[in-house]
This record gives C-alpha cells, sequence and structure tokens, in this order.
C-alpha cells in the first residue's frame, strides 16, 4: 500500500489508504446511482498499488457525482460501523468505547453519528435499525456515507476532528454494551456465524450415543470438521460433542484427541494408512499436476470427493458415491456452493470424474471416477512420476483466490490452540492445552513459546498463558515474517487485485456511456 505523504491528495485516496473500499455517489443520496452489488466482494483500494489501477480508480472518481460511500466489511478488511441515530447515543457509544480503551475515528452525520471500527474475527453481521433503540450497525456489505458527501439536510457529513490514519481493529466481544428494545444484550456476529450445521452432524447430536463401534472415532470426527466449518470454536465442539463420544464408549483422551485433530485440519489416525483404491486416487491426486488460479480448489475437491468415496463406499456399488456440495464445502473447507460446483464441472472436463445419478434418500449427485483416473493412479504408485495432464483450467476471470489464513503461518496445530486461548478468559498452563488437545506437554510447550514469541500471547508469572490483543496488520505481518507462505501471499494480492479490476471494467463503461449522454444532451 502507498504510504502517507505530504502532497494533497484527492480524499478518494485518502480513504483507499486507510483500505476502505469507496464508491462515489451524488450529494443528497445514500447509494450510488449505477449497478454497485458486484463491487460488493472487491477490494477496490488495492488497485492503488499499480498505476493502470491508479489511473481506472482516478476515472471512477472523475466519472462520479461528488459524493463519496464506503462498503463495509470483507471489502474494507472487516469495517463496520456504529450508525447512531442522535448525538445522545453517539455520546453514550463513544463513552463505552472509551472506558474499554477504544479511540475510534467518528464522522458527525445530520443527527447523530458513525463510529468507525474493524473487527479481528472477521466481517460483522450488520444489526438492523429497531433492534437497538437509536443505532444500527452496517456490517458486511453494507454502504455508509462518507465525508465530504452533502445530505438531503443540506448539512455536510464530516469528521469530528482531523481525518483519520488508523482505524482500530477490536474484537466483537468488546462491544459488549448493545441493548436491545427488552433489555437483553445484543451481541455483534460475524456474517458467517448462521451456517447450518449438516445433517449428519445433527443427527450426531441426536442419536451418536449408539454409534456402533468403528464408526464412532469417524462419526465424532466428521461432526468436529462440521463445526469448524460453520464458525464454532474449539470450546463449543468440545461441550457438545464430547459427553456423545464418550457415552458412545470412546475413552476421553482418544476423543479429546479426535477433536483437536479436527480443528488443526487432521486425518483421523484410523487413516492415515490407506490401501486398495483409495490409495490409488490418492496416488493420482499427488501424481497430477494442480496447476493454475483454480489448481489448488480442483486438487481440494478432488481430495474430498475422494473421501466421499471411501465414506460411502460400503453401501455403494460400481465405484459410485454420494457427494453433495454441502458435504464437499465441509471436508474441503471451502466457503462457497458455486466454488464447489464449478470444480466440479473442471473435473468433469478433464476427464477425472462423471456424473452417474442421484441419490433417491438425499437428491445428491452420484459420481465414479473414471478408468483413467484409476489407471494412472496405478502407475504413479509404481513409477512415482508427475503426469504431464493439466490439472487446472485457467478461468478468464478470478474464479478462484488464494486465502490469507493464519494457519500459514502459525501451523495448524498452533492456529488451533491460538483460538482456543482467545475463547477461554482465564490464562492456560501448558500441561492443560496438552491434555485439551491430545498432544504431549513438549509439544504445547513449544507452539506456546512460538505464539508468544510472535506477541500474540502473553505469559503470566505462574507460567499460565493468555491471548494477547492483536490487530490485523500485526497478524498480516506475521504472515509476512514467516517467509515459508510468501508466494502464497504474493498469489493472494495478485488475485484480489485482479478481481477488483474485473468488477470495476463494466462500471466504468456503464459510467462514461452515461456521461457521454449527458454531454450530447446538454449540447442539444
Amino acid at each position: 500500500m502507498l504510504a502517507h505523504n505530504h502532497h494533497p491528495v484527492p480524499l478518494w485516496q485518502e480513504y483507499a489508504l486507510l483500505e476502505m473500499t469507496t464508491i462515489p455517489i451524488p450529494h443528497e443520496w445514500k447509494r450510488p446511482n449505477f449497478k454497485w452489488k458486484r463491487l460488493k466482494w472487491s477490494k477496490l483500494w488495492m488497485l492503488m498499488d499499480s498505476d493502470k489501477g491508479q489511473a481506472n480508480l482516478a476515472e471512477l472518481f472523475r466519472l462520479g457525482e461528488g459524493g463519496l460511500a464506503v462498503i463495509c466489511g470483507r471489502p474494507s478488511e472487516n469495517l463496520f460501523v456504529i450508525d447512531c441515530d442522535t448525538r445522545e447515543t453517539l455520546a453514550a457509544m463513544r463513552y463505552e468505547l472509551w472506558k474499554r480503551g477504544i479511540i475510534a475515528p467518528v464522522v458527525l452525520s445530520s443527527r447523530g453519528g458513525h463510529i468507525y471500527l474493524r473487527s479481528r474475527e472477521g466481517a460483522v453481521k450488520s444489526i438492523a435499525a429497531g433492534t437497538v433503540p437509536s443505532l444500527e450497525v452496517q456490517g458486511d456489505g453494507a454502504l455508509v456515507v462518507l465525508p465530504p458527501t452533502r445530505h438531503k439536510s443540506g448539512i455536510v457529513y464530516q469528521w469530528d476532528g482531523q481525518m483519520p490514519r488508523h482505524i482500530p481493529t477490536v474484537s466483537i466481544e468488546e462491544i459488549d454494551f448493545l441493548v436491545d428494545t427488552k433489555g437483553q444484550m445484543v451481541q455483534l456476529q460475524t456474517a458467517t456465524s448462521e451456517r447450518r450445521l449438516h445433517d449428519d452432524t445433527r443427527r450426531y447430536l441426536l442419536h451418536g450415543r449408539q454409534m456402533p463401534e468403528g464408526q464412532r472415532n469417524q462419526a465424532l470426527f466428521d461432526a468436529s470438521r462440521d463445526y469448524a466449518y460453520v464458525g464454532k470454536d474449539f470450546s463449543h465442539a468440545t461441550i457438545d460433542l464430547l459427553p456423545i463420544a464418550i457415552a458412545s464408549g470412546l475413552c476421553e483422551s482418544e476423543a479429546s484427541a479426535t477433536i483437536a485433530s479436527a480443528f488443526a485440519g487432521k486425518r483421523p489416525e484410523a487413516e492415515k494408512t490407506s490401501t486398495g483404491m483409495t490409495a490409488r486416487l490418492e496416488a493420482f491426486m499427488d501424481g497430477a499436476k494442480w496447476e493454475g488460479r483454480t489448481g489448488k480448489t480442483d486438487k481440494a475437491i478432488f481430495a474430498a470427493l475422494i473421501e466421499r468415496r471411501r465414506m460411502d463406499s460400503y453401501q455403494r456399488t460400481e465405484g459410485n458415491f454420494r457427494a453433495s456440495y454441502r458435504e464437499l464445502m465441509t471436508i474441503a473447507r471451502i466457503n462457497g456452493w458455486r466454488t464447489v460446483r464449478r470444480a466440479i464441472e473442471r473435473l468433469k472436463l478433464y476427464g477425472y470424474i462423471e456424473a452417474v445419478g442421484q441419490d433417491k434418500e438425499t437428491s445428491a449427485s452420484l459420481y465414479r471416477f473414471t478408468e483413467m483416473v484409476i489407471a494412472a493412479g496405478a502407475f504413479f504408485q509404481v513409477q512415482n512420476v508427475h503426469t504431464k495432464q493439466q490439472g487446472a483450467l485457467r478461468s478468464s476471470y478470478c474464479g478462484h483466490f488464494a486465502q490469507l489464513s493464519e494457519s500459514q503461518a502459525l501451523g495448524k496445530t498452533g492456529l488451533a490452540i491460538l483460538q482456543a486461548i482467545r475463547i477461554v478468559p482465564t490464562p492456560q498452563r501448558p500441561d492443560t492445552i496438552a491434555a485439551s488437545f491430545g498432544i504431549h506437554r513438549t509439544t504445547a510447550s513449544r507452539h506456546l513459546k512460538r505464539l508468544h514469541s510472535l506477541g500474540l500471547l502473553i505469559i503470566h508469572p505462574n507460567g499460565a498463558y493468555s491471548a494477547a490483543t492483536t490487530s490485523a496488520s500485526h497478524e498480516a505481518e506475521i504472515c509476512r515474517q514467516t517467509g515459508a507462505y510468501k508466494s502464497d501471499i504474493e498469489r493472494q494480492i495478485r488475485f484480489d487485485m485482479e478481481r477488483a479490476q474485473f468488477a470495476l471494467m463494466p462500471v466504468l463503461e456503464y459510467l462514461f456511456v452515461k456521461n457521454q449522454r449527458k454531454q450530447e444532451a446538454t449540447k442539444s
């Protein structure tokens, strides 16, 4: 991102420096006069890092009509706004934040004001007007008017003080002072917090105690992985699932280790050694070249299909197996059924799989791996060579974007330990953490010391650990410092820029034609 300097720059550039996706709106409006919804998924501010991107952004605001608005949530690095309808409510919210050591920038509106914050846990879901008296929360995908836009009353939106140079990042648990009309506390939620548990997980919660021997560990692992997918943390999974697993006959240490391994992204112990058809398919997956922008996604879905075949083969014939989009999303840890659907279509196009019908009970699709894949997998088992088959198709636009994740920098076990410590209010000792994850105390201590060295944990005099307050920029810098995943970070930045450029071009074309027609009408 460009650094701040002392040369005067347009306001839209100042907002880009704050990593805010800003778009033009007419004065006295609260929405743009063009189709803007495709920009809800684009980080336009990243285009400032290239000359062509800067030129396109300058053209966007030149063709706009003077006002500005920001898209909250993911396009603006998890920005959310507390929109206060009165000055009294604004003063009360600022006081509550001040008591918690949070000083946030504020925009003064015609009646109240807007408080700008960022969420550490991810994009925040909006809270509609009427839930909390005299305010609403503008979250993921919402538009908020920025200075110097003019309100229809004639008053101009303005910052309370100077233009900010930083927007603080907070935990949603710190915003614990919102109360609804019935006097109940309203807790902020992330935009992904309402994903529904898979039907298999819901059945496990009801009937898991009767799970037969031989299926108990796998069923617990799948339910734990589904908990992680829908956004529930390790503590919730342990509270809900551990008693069921123990009642089914698993010992506590084995069940705890299974839950921990699911949150760490590991396979159950019984699955480490693959034989027969599964081994051939995994050999093909390891031997194929998964290249291009969608290669990582295609490989993840291929692996998920292998897993679904292994889980479903006991009740199928001729190599057929059931695989719904939701099941594949859960196994591959991919958000978005459309991403899964496109990957399935590509795998069919390559000749890796074929669709063979639908399951009558669930209406999920039935698939089969092709003979080519099975034969090639057997060959790779013997020869241990790489195929020249192109394993991914480059789409004409950005179909997949690498995700920057703390797990890449901290390791999956390290991240799981960090998440577990963050949700527990009291400091945790290394032996307690080791027992809860089913790992050796030395291993737990090694991860804890590394997390402490990176500034993510605080160590107390008694040797216990608690979570440190961090910002999104701090965590991103940790990912960069590790160096091992530098290429992933660079790929993510490149894809985000390409995606923003792809989303922006139709908007520019529309505004250009509209502006041209306006000029022609004026001349005539």
